[in-house]
């Protein structure tokens, strides 16, 4: 009887470890798989160069990937539509060429958060160059909050006028830096759409 059990013993233990192995390999290649979903799906990665002017596009392919980076979080915070991306992601490319070390007298990183009396006002320049915070700063704001409802309510607006609320109730930058978000965010949102 024991023999025949250590046998058993074997026989599972071979049979178990490649079967075991194999299941958290296949684990392994479903994570990888679903993460690649994910970047593929990000609506930045799919604008093409061609979204921006000729002078643009070497900045545009150069920090694309920190635009993703602020897509994601823009995303798992609960703003999801690609107009609405579009909208943010104007935003930051009109205030910063998506610079997060960019500075522009008292506006600083890669949403020009105004230090002073503006969002940026009780962080250092150096905490507002960083992209993280920069972003967390904007999207924690009260003004980002009630826009993100109201982009979520509005699906039929079009990124442009997505755009130009963001610039108008978030950003709120001068007003006649409004109308050319909406004009960039509208040739944008089309461009995704035919690729």
């Amino acid at each position: 009887m024991l023999k025949w059990l250590t046998m058993l013993w074997v026989v599972i233990c071979v049979v178990c470890t490649p079967l075991g192995a194999a299941s958290q390999e296949i684990g392994e290649k479903t994570k990888q798989t679903s993460t690649i979903k994910k970047i593929e799906s990000l609506t930045v990665q799919r604008l093409l160069k061609g979204a921006v002017r000729i002078q643009e596009q070497s900045t545009f392919e150069k920090r694309k990937n920190i635009a993703a980076k602020v897509e994601e979080m823009i995303r798992k915070s609960g703003v999801t539509s690609d107009k609405a991306v579009i909208a943010v992601l104007v935003n930051a490319w009109h205030e910063s060429r998506w610079n997060p070390r960019t500075k522009s007298g008292s506006c600083i990183g890669f949403f020009q958060l105004k230090r002073g009396n503006g969002m940026g006002g009780r962080h250092t320049v150096e905490q507002l160059m960083d992209l993280d915070v920069n972003v967390s700063i904007m999207m924690a704001s009260t003004s980002f909050k009630k826009w993100a409802i109201w982009a979520k309510n509005n699906p039929n607006k079009t990124a442009g006028e997505m755009s130009f609320q963001f610039a108008s109730r978030v950003e709120r930058c001068a007003s006649q830096h409004r109308p050319p978000r909406r004009t960039t965010a509208d040739r944008w949102y089309k461009h995704l759409k035919s690729v």
